[in-house]
């Protein structure tokens, strides 16, 4: 099952080491009823993935859930693997503008 966020990203963290493994977060608002703002974090060589973004930008977020254990708590976090900048809705006419209906009231039939 792949979970999926759409929203627009309000803040992109530093990239920070922790032993062996490399960490970069980033605050995403989502484009829900009611939006929420959710942070993600994108682990070692998923660290690039945000580096093609920008504060502002819209995007698709693809994540992970993953919990672990402290002292018999739980802790959760969301853990990104992709990102895709989301595209607006364009008309036919700017998708193709070499492609739109032609005139056809003066044909005889």
């Amino acid at each position: 099952m792949e979970l999926k966020l759409e929203g627009k990203i309000q803040k992109i963290g530093q990239e920070e080491q922790i032993k062996a493994l490399t960490k970069k977060s980033m605050l995403l608002t989502t484009n829900d009823k009611y939006p929420q703002t959710v942070q993600l974090d994108f682990i070692n060589d998923k660290v690039q993935e945000l580096s093609k973004f920008n504060n502002g930008d819209s995007v698709a977020v693809s994540f992970n859930i993953r919990s672990n254990e402290y002292k018999g708590k739980y802790y959760t976090n969301l853990q990104g693997w992709k990102i895709a900048e989301m595209l607006g809705e364009v008309s036919n006419k700017e998708q193709n503008p070499s492609r739109q209906p032609v005139d056809t009231s003066d044909l005889p039939f």
